[in-house]
């Protein structure tokens, strides 16, 4: 399989000193490209580029390769053939349950035999709005793959300014792992969150759930991670919430670019109207030292994490 190619950001990355010594104390080794002072650390399946000096450096990731991306698109093309084969099946199965019924109906049957074939439709008849009801749920499915497939490869290629994307497991396109870079000139500036997009089986009708891996403190993440903003409620009006409209929830139209460039909007500009955390929002009001201070914290962890 060829190397992977690296993929560069959109924007340059400040990386404290701190950061610095954190990563050559897990042993890590540098190297010198283009006069920038920059190691090679993983991140799942996906490379990336860490600077180690506090001068402003591009990060960069890794793109999934070509034969990567082909093992999905052949993953999708063997489920499609399945169910091609199961509908010529299902049509088999139709043709057998129509000529009973006509041979019902049609008086062809004994007295004797009647009852006998007229269960034996019924037990027909289920079975054939079974696979019915199979065939349209996989319709859907495949509908929903393709499109999980062609989001991943833009996406993973040419991702939104500040973050990675790529597969969480190989086994499973609707379990994503997301890297966050944090926003510049933010109090999340340098920090490297890990977090995980998971899509139900009915996405892009309904939205996905975004959790944060990393340690976070944010008005709008609840205590267990998870990622608490518009976008990712579900679409249509919400009598229980009257400062959010439907435009501002999910829409099947939109994307999973969509939520990652809202999520780094959230870190650059806390919501604390309808907070998911009270304690940090109720820190961001009132105590904005001591939230900078635990900011300040969870960047310097997620470094040594990293």
């Amino acid at each position: 399989m060829p190397p992977r190619k690296p993929l560069e950001l959109l924007y340059d990355a400040d990386v404290d000193a701190s950061s610095t010594a954190a990563f050559q104390a897990r042993g890590l080794t540098e190297r010198t490209k283009e006069s920038k002072s920059i190691m090679h650390v993983g991140l799942g399946k996906y490379g990336m580029s860490v600077p180690t000096s506090p001068r402003r450096s591009h990060v960069q990731y890794v793109a999934p390769s070509d034969d990567e991306m082909e093992n999905v698109v052949r993953e999708m093309e063997s489920r499609m053939r399945y169910w091609q084969d199961k509908r010529r099946e299902w049509k088999a199965h139709k043709t057998q349950l129509d000529a009973l019924r006509n041979h019902i109906t049609g008086g062809g049957a004994t007295h004797s035999s009647l009852d006998l074939l007229r269960r034996t439709l019924d037990v027909m008849e289920a079975t054939h709005r079974d696979h019915v009801a199979a065939h349209v749920s996989s319709k859907a499915e495949i509908a929903a793959f393709a499109h999980h497939i062609d989001e991943l490869r833009q996406l993973s290629r040419n991702p939104p300014e500040g973050v990675s994307v790529g597969l969480g497991d190989d086994e499973n396109l609707f379990n994503w792992e997301i890297m966050l870079v944090g926003p510049p000139d933010t109090l999340y500036e340098g920090a490297f969150f890990k977090a995980r997009l998971e899509f139900p089986k009915d996405f892009p009708n309904m939205p996905p759930k975004m959790t944060f891996v990393s340690e976070m403190w944010h008005p709008n993440v609840y205590s267990n991670g998870v990622v608490c903003i518009s976008i990712l409620h579900p679409p249509g009006e919400d009598r229980m919430n009257a400062q959010e409209s439907a435009d501002e929830r999910w829409r099947p139209i939109l994307g999973v670019e969509a939520i990652l460039v809202s999520v780094i909007s959230m870190l650059s500009d806390p919501n604390d109207e309808s907070p998911a955390n009270l304690d940090a929002a109720v820190e961001w009001r009132t105590n904005k030292d001591g939230f900078k201070k635990h900011c300040r914290r969870i960047v310097r962890k997620s470094q040594e994490d990293f």
